[in-house]
């Protein structure tokens, strides 16, 4: 398995977030750990057009440098949160 996305993996179940492997090369399904199963988000690890490794959400939109573990986890916790009314 591609070594950032391990540390996307550990840093994910570290933010109690559930981590599915879906690509080992690039592409994980991340939801909260106690959230609905229908609230998760895929992300994927790839080159910008500048060659730069970047996340990506699922609708093709980057989301940081994959050297930004803590803010992409952050941000993808933000999607994946059940909201509380």
């Amino acid at each position: 398995m591609n070594q950032i996305i391990q540390q996307m993996v550990a840093a994910c179940k570290k933010a109690d977030l559930t981590v599915e492997v879906l690509e080992p090369a690039g592409k994980i399904k991340v939801n909260a750990a106690d959230g609905n199963a229908h609230m998760a988000e895929t992300v994927t690890l790839a080159p910008d057009k500048d060659g730069e490794l970047m996340w990506w959400w699922s609708w093709g939109m980057p989301i940081c440098p994959a050297t930004q573990l803590d803010r992409a986890v952050a941000l993808v916790s933000n999607v994946v949160a059940i909201p509380i009314f």
